[in-house]
């Protein structure tokens, strides 16, 4: 099976070089790599590039530094593999990680986009660590959106919402906006469970430009998403009771969760509706402390800052809104009292998030 591996270059060859040879050492399948020089100024970065070219590496070089988005786009107009993988050089591929990531992605047509597991404690090696995902080989969770440091992407997905926006160029929120993309096209973004590679973090793009600029650059291009897809909301569902059609909930709420929304279910028991995607927390909690925790929350929620304060809150309670409202909680939170039971719930639910996102996109 075809598959290329798109590596965008500024200087940094000490990073470029650990890379590629861990490429070399632990991937088991087929492939090309691609590197796009962006321009390197550092001459030792050249003459390491001009060095590496064979028939299993290709180097093209841009003419004059066009950052990571263009010279990614550029990468991707020298591919026609069925799969393509987009990573940086500030990153280390642990065994099988390429192998792992196509299999995943192989197993439902509507998967599109896959990243690998990437965090890990300090304390363990990278091999060990990804030694212990092994247990997990074929599985993997449903995701938000996959991040840019290094994901894999069918051939139909590039074939049918193109590449990467250059409006974010140079660089950041692109990875964001093309695996949103991607999901209103109707593919899904997962996160394989048993394939792992290491990232620096932001080695690639703080390597090209001084703190200032960086700073600058996330907050211009996280507006731009902003404005385009609206800001995510952080949504509670209260579930102290039965649901008229616990599917047809938990259909919404990977919906909402597809959407970017972050949603948080507290639930007394196991059988109140439960979905497995990174953007959602569930919690399930004893009936003779759900009350309990459930208003501790909420008044913890009062006093934080306003990126991390719940938007929105659905409850079947009554009880409890009438508190919320003395405790002055509803000022800062919209709340909303719900009849899980009604058959036309999840409509209205969509309805209510409808008036949210557009009074958080005057805040915009």
């Amino acid at each position: 099976m075809p598959c290329d591996i798109i590596i965008p270059v500024f200087n940094q060859k000490q990073y470029t070089q650990s890379c590629l040879e861990s490429i070399k050492r632990h991937t088991h399948t087929d492939y090309r790599i691609i590197i796009v020089d962006d321009n390197s100024s550092d001459a030792e970065t050249v003459k390491f590039l001009d060095a590496v070219k064979n028939d299993n590496i290709k180097v093209i070089r841009n003419e004059q530094n066009l950052g990571w988005v263009k010279s990614v786009n550029r990468g991707l107009a020298e591919s026609s593999a069925e799969y393509v993988c987009i990573m940086n050089n500030d990153t280390l591929v642990a065994d099988g990680w390429f192998s792992e990531m196509i299999a995943v992605a192989e197993k439902e047509p509507d998967i599109g986009l896959v990243n690998p597991v990437w965090e890990k404690p300090d304390r363990i090696s990278i091999e060990d660590y990804a030694r212990g995902l092994k247990k997990y080989a074929g599985q993997f969770i449903e995701t938000d959106w996959a991040r840019g440091f290094c994901f894999l992407v069918k051939r139909k997905v590039i074939d049918k919402i193109g590449g990467l926006d250059e409006a974010y160029s140079p660089g950041y929120s692109d990875d964001w906006d093309f695996s949103v993309r991607a999901i209103r096209a109707g593919f899904r973004c997962i996160r394989s469970k048993a394939a792992y590679v290491y990232h620096y973090r932001n080695k690639t793009h703080k390597g090209a430009f001084e703190q200032s600029l960086w700073d600058n650059l996330i907050k211009k291009n996280n507006e731009l998403f902003y404005q385009r897809w609206g800001k995510p909301l952080r949504i509670v569902f209260i579930f102290s009771g039965k649901t008229c059609d616990k599917k047809k909930i938990e259909d919404m709420l990977f919906s909402l969760a597809r959407q970017q929304h972050h949603i948080y279910i507290w639930a007394i028991n196991k059988y109140m509706p439960h979905i497995a995607h990174t953007n959602v927390e569930v919690s399930f909690i004893p009936r003779f402390l759900f009350y309990l925790f459930v208003l501790a929350s909420l008044i913890n929620n009062f006093y934080r800052n306003i990126d991390k304060r719940y938007n929105a809150l659905f409850m079947g309670d009554s009880y409890f809104l009438n508190l919320f409202s003395v405790f002055g909680i509803t000022r800062k939170t919209h709340i909303f009292l719900t009849d899980f039971n009604d058959a036309t719930v999840c409509e209205r639910i969509q309805k209510h998030i409808g008036e949210v996102k557009a009074s958080k996109k005057k805040e915009i």
